[in-house]
């Protein structure tokens, strides 16, 4: 959250082909198997007031190219998180007339 506020509750979607994953976000950091494939990562229902500024991965603007997970790179051990994915959300400024 840019400013250090309070981290609404969202959920962040993995969508390969016609399958999607929702996973609920409400912590500062979770883990999440993934099977193989090129994932497009988007954030839904983030509360009204609330913004999504960046989603990365590394360099990569994940709103921009999808998420590549290969076999030597997706999570075979769940509890260990392999990949790290950053997402900033800003607060959305009212704008004056």
């Amino acid at each position: 959250m840019e400013g250090g506020g309070p981290q609404p509750a969202f959920r962040l979607r993995f969508t390969v082909g016609a399958v999607t994953r929702i996973l609920p976000v409400s912590e500062t950091s979770f883990t999440a198997s993934l099977l193989p494939g090129e994932y497009q990562v988007s954030v839904a229902d983030l509360p009204s007031g609330y913004e999504v500024r960046s989603i990365t991965e590394g360099a990569n603007d994940l709103r921009l190219r999808p998420l590549t997970v290969t076999a030597s790179s997706s999570n075979l051990r769940p509890f260990l998180p392999l990949r790290r994915i950053t997402i900033t959300l800003g607060v959305v400024r009212a704008r004056r007339p």
